[in-house]
């Protein structure tokens, strides 16, 4: 569980579809609420986008 007075953390993430993105953000509910981590989920149109925010430093993960 998250200690009082710990910073949070933002975490961009980048996914593909509705579906993905409707997973990720019951996943950032859960790690807001234990670890104090904000999820900054961005939703592209094909598999390619992330790879390439990834390797740009506009996201920090891709699913």
């Amino acid at each position: 569980m998250a200690s009082c007075g710990k910073q949070s953390k933002t975490v961009k993430i980048g996914v593909v579809g509705t579906q993905d993105q409707q997973i990720w953000e019951s996943v950032a509910k859960k790690v807001k609420k234990q670890d104090n981590i904000n999820l900054k989920i961005t939703t592209f149109t094909d598999y390619n986008q992330p790879n390439r925010a990834l390797v740009d430093g506009d996201i920090d993960l891709n699913a």
